[in-house]
């Protein structure tokens, strides 16, 4: 709870992250006191498939267009789509059709990718190795090409 409440600090509370559907976080008690576990993309992973459906995608950013233009969101929030992201490179499903579909945040992804690699490779070295090819401007030339 402490290393939580520590790096999150001015940025956003602990509750943001327990009350977010589906949760990042899983409360828990140790000896009376409170703890709290930090849940893996893999966890998440039935749960995100189900609220990131396609039609449930496009229901968002249809939503979108009734806002005023500072209020629109870009899609999905990242952190769902990154643990959709990365869990799917964990287990090595197909990951070009996912990468098509949140397009719309490919610049954004792409240094969340860069900034996990960097700051824990222990952890995300492989799973972000195997996405950010999908990432390249080479990649993203070709998918231009092939939607036109």
């Amino acid at each position: 709870m402490d290393s939580i409440s520590k790096l999150t600090r001015g940025v956003f509370e602990v509750s943001d992250l327990t009350s977010h559907k589906p949760p990042i976080l899983r409360k828990g008690r140790i000896k009376g006191g409170r703890t709290y576990e930090i849940l893996t993309p893999a966890e998440r992973v039935d749960v995100l498939r189900e609220r990131l459906s396609e039609s449930k995608v496009e229901s968002i950013l249809e939503l979108a267009l009734d806002l005023p233009a500072k209020q629109q969101p870009a899609g999905p929030p990242l952190i769902d789509v990154l643990h959709l992201l990365l869990a799917d490179a964990e287990t090595g499903e197909r990951l070009d059709h996912l990468v098509e579909r949140f397009r719309g945040q490919r610049e954004t992804i792409q240094a969340a990718l860069e900034y996990l690699k960097q700051r824990d490779p222990n952890r995300w070295n492989k799973s972000c190795d195997r996405l950010l090819p999908f990432y390249s401007d080479m990649f993203a030339q070709n998918l231009m090409k092939g939607a036109e």
